[in-house]
């Protein structure tokens, strides 16, 4: 039995000895765990609450300021400049840290990247506040770093702990969405003030999808990617030179759009410019019909982004005249009237969370609005 505790005791203190240079990975298991992010806003002082709730509807977390997205089973919890606190999804809260002092980014994974001005060097710091590397990090997104080398970037995978298999080194590389990820290679003859790319698409073995020919490249959509081969910006531009290709660089929709917004694998929305009046087309990729969207919505909402749901064939519109927020359905249909002042991106599981009359709450197709203080239970925090 002696001899038996004191093995117990020296694989718990080999174990204490490993967290320093354990993977961060290892909070990624609990990814696969259901949780969405809510937001209530608070009666007396009108502030933003936020909080994670599970399958159960049982709320695991709860406090004052906004949960961005979760990545690698962490994220953070913004309240201002100076307090961010790191949370993993099981509601647990780590460190709290400055965004001024955060180099670029803060990456998920329970990391963040800070500039060490006496080595002059860059350093990575964990969920718990310790720096863990000097290697200069970029992003990391689905087990995949860009990372600097030779005044370039590149990718390492993390879990191989090796570079990708094809690997090669671009101008520019962009986070990994659903397998695939966006590099830019530098337009030649202009100067270094302004630098433009031409963009291609990469593989998580980093093998070419698409070469680096195109001006604009939005891959957001897994199967079927807008693309213009001219054309920077559609909303400053405003050219008729946007389609859509797929993964072998297939023209599914010529580019003669002034922009098209893949919605599922069957439909796009179209934007199209004519002299006196813009408006936006659905387009049924298969059947080739198209129905032209009410003539007060837009799919450009005031901050100029464009927004869909990855996960529900609904889409988020701007009503010009109410000056608000709604959805719609891949008919053309309304599945949300312009009710909201604000609609989050990056919905959870299929729930939004929208801004009605000043207040929070959340939204789903199949449930429609709900009152988090209602429809949660907070018995587990309280």
């Amino acid at each position: 039995m002696k001899t038996k505790g004191i093995i117990f005791i020296i694989l718990i203190v080999l174990n204490l000895c490993s967290c320093n240079s354990r993977s961060f990975l290892t909070i990624s298991e609990k990814a696969d765990l259901n949780v969405t992010r809510f937001s209530i806003t608070d009666d007396k002082t009108g502030k933003r609450y936020s909080g994670i709730f599970n399958e159960k509807k049982e709320v695991l977390f709860y406090d004052e300021g906004i949960i961005y997205p979760f990545k690698g089973g962490f994220s953070y919890v913004h309240k201002n400049n100076r307090e961010n606190t790191i949370i993993d999804i099981t509601g647990k809260s780590y460190t709290t840290f400055e965004l001024s002092e955060v180099y670029d980014s803060f990456y998920g994974y329970g990391l963040y990247s800070i500039y060490d001005s006496k080595n002059d060097s860059f350093c990575i710091i964990n969920e718990n506040g310790n720096k863990i590397s000097n290697k200069k990090i970029i992003d990391i997104s689905e087990n995949i770093e860009i990372v600097r080398k030779n005044k370039k970037m590149t990718y390492f995978n993390i879990v191989n702990k090796s570079y990708l298999k094809n690997n090669k080194l671009y101008d520019i590389c962009y986070s990994f969405q659903n397998g695939i990820a966006k590099i830019g290679i530098k337009k030649t003859g202009q100067s270094v003030y302004n630098e433009t790319y031409l963009y291609g698409l990469v593989d998580t073995n980093g093998y070419v999808l698409l070469p680096c020919e195109f001006s604009y490249i939005d891959y957001r959509c897994p199967k079927y990617i807008t693309v213009s081969k001219s054309c920077e910006d559609p909303l400053w531009e405003r050219r008729a030179e946007f389609g859509m290709v797929d993964l072998n660089n297939n023209w599914i929709i010529e580019p003669k759009y002034h922009y098209v917004l893949p919605v599922t694998d069957t439909v796009a929305a179209l934007w199209i410019i004519e002299e006196n009046k813009e408006y936006w087309v659905l387009h049924n990729i298969r059947t080739k019909e198209y129905k032209a969207i009410n003539s007060n919505y837009t799919l450009i909402d005031n901050i100029n982004l464009f927004t869909k749901n990855n996960t529900e064939n609904i889409i988020l519109f701007y009503d010009l005249a109410e000056k608000k927020y709604g959805f719609i359905n891949t008919e053309g249909d309304i599945v949300l009237k312009p009710v909201c002042e604000r609609i989050e991106s990056n919905p959870d599981n299929g729930f939004y969370q929208v801004l009605i009359n000043g207040n929070w709450m959340l939204f789903k197709e199949n449930e429609g609005v709900l009152d988090p203080k209602k429809y949660l239970d907070f018995n587990c925090i309280q």
